[in-house]
């Protein structure tokens, strides 16, 4: 199996990282700047990878390493994201947080998905799991945190409109909730640990498959609103 994870380098993104390897997993774990915490771990089985998913350019380095080693990606974690702006109401919001998140929360994902998706089509599994939150549910939506759960409603709309362009082509996309998480984005006051949530996100989206008319889970395998 050989997993390819954005924002690999801390959070959950690490955690995911670690489960995968703990499973005998390939692992590609990238990240933009920093290895962070991705230094800190030794197995042959992982490969440290330097990219920016809102950078094309970034991106297409990678898939040509890819392409070279005629390598096959069974799943593809879309990870990477922002959160910025939160506490801003509407009066206060700056055009720039707004951009940014769209960029790397929505964007970003579907320019790995552009780059990768052909390396996928020869997987069994052909598994893509984009990273969302339950502030993408329009029946829930609450104020204000406009940048980041605008972004992440708009990463949802990916995620339902590529499930239907592959359809039939044995392709499993996921929006996935992971929880409230303690991360640096969650904090420390958050329900469950980055392990938990990743342990329970492999189990339920890469060692089973979901299945319904929507895209949208919470970590755990439920059906999330729209």
């Amino acid at each position: 199996m050989r997993v390819v994870i954005t924002g690999a380098n801390r959070g959950l993104g690490f955690a995911l990282v670690d489960a995968c390897l703990k499973r005998g997993y390939d692992v590609y774990a990238c990240y933009r700047k920093d290895p962070g915490k991705l230094s800190t771990l030794h197995s042959k089985k992982l490969m440290r990878i330097q990219i920016d998913v809102t950078d094309a350019s970034s991106l297409s380095v990678f898939q040509k390493r890819i392409q070279d080693h005629h390598e096959t990606i069974d799943v593809l974690i879309n990870n990477a994201g922002v959160l910025n702006g939160r506490d801003d109401r509407v009066e206060a919001i700056e055009e720039q947080d707004m951009l940014t998140a769209f960029q790397v929360n929505a964007l970003g994902p579907l320019l790995t998905v552009k780059h990768l998706l052909k390396h996928m089509g020869e997987s069994a599994e052909k598994r893509i799991i984009n990273m969302s939150s339950n502030a993408a549910s329009l029946t829930h939506a609450y104020a204000p945190d406009y940048a980041y759960g605008m972004s992440k409603v708009a990463l949802n709309m990916f995620t339902e409109k590529l499930k239907k362009e592959v359809e039939g082509r044995g392709y499993h996309v996921y929006s996935v909730h992971p929880g409230w998480v303690q991360t640096d984005m969650g904090g420390a006051a958050a329900d469950i640990s980055a392990t938990e949530s990743a342990e329970a996100i492999i189990q339920h989206f890469i060692e089973t498959t979901p299945t319904g008319p929507h895209a949208f889970y919470d970590y755990q395998g439920q059906p999330m609103d729209l």
